[in-house]
């Protein structure tokens, strides 16, 4: 191959594939600085690698570019705080980020699928999607409310049901078992807020 001067033999490919000490990398950089049938030796290393790469390709899913643009779109425009879910709070008072999310294939999950959102660190909200149910809990260390946007469901607090539709909000009183039943014939979409006990918002 080229001439390497003071480089070890095989040190240009190490290079070219990223795997040389920061050291190493930056002695490969002054020597191709410094000698041009280095610089096209390496030029040629980086075609033939960036051809091996296309040939080698895999498809990625036909649906991954929407959600990748459809991702980058939501992460530029959540500068607006997330709201605190209440007992009152209604459909419009919530963020109008969140329903850029899109739906995910209920065939991808068994009972529920959950999407992290940004927010305040105290406050921990995210968006839910369920089929069936949410088993009993009890919260014990955090305040914990969610607000319908899609489908209907019955919640049991305590002793007490609750059948909750679109734009219907509740709060979960600490220290009492809940659980949620799905009773639409598609997932419940609901956006879900736990905060700490200590928490001041």
């Amino acid at each position: 191959m080229g001439s390497y001067g003071a480089l070890e033999p095989g040190m240009l490919e190490l290079y070219a594939l990223g795997a040389l000490s920061p050291e190493e990398a930056e002695s490969v950089r002054c020597a191709v600085a410094h000698d041009d049938d280095l610089r096209r030796e390496l030029e040629d290393l980086d075609r033939a690698l960036e051809m091996l790469a296309m040939v080698n390709a895999t498809a990625p899913p036909s649906a991954l570019r929407a959600k990748i643009l459809s991702d980058a779109r939501i992460a530029g425009s959540t500068n607006e705080p997330m709201c605190v879910i209440h007992g009152t709070t209604r459909t419009a008072d919530l963020p109008q980020w969140i329903f850029a999310h899109p739906d995910p294939d209920p065939n991808e999950y068994e009972n529920m699928h959950v999407v992290d959102l940004q927010c305040p660190p105290q406050l921990a909200s995210a968006l839910v999607w369920v089929k069936h149910y949410v088993s009993e809990e009890e919260h014990d260390v955090c305040h914990e409310a969610f607000h319908i946007l899609e489908g209907t469901c019955e919640v049991l607090v305590g002793d007490v049901l609750r059948r909750m539709g679109p734009g219907e909000s509740i709060s979960i009183p600490l220290h009492v078992p809940h659980s949620v039943r799905i009773t639409s014939p598609y997932p419940c979409k609901a956006v879900v807020q736990r905060r700490p006990l200590e928490a001041v918002l």
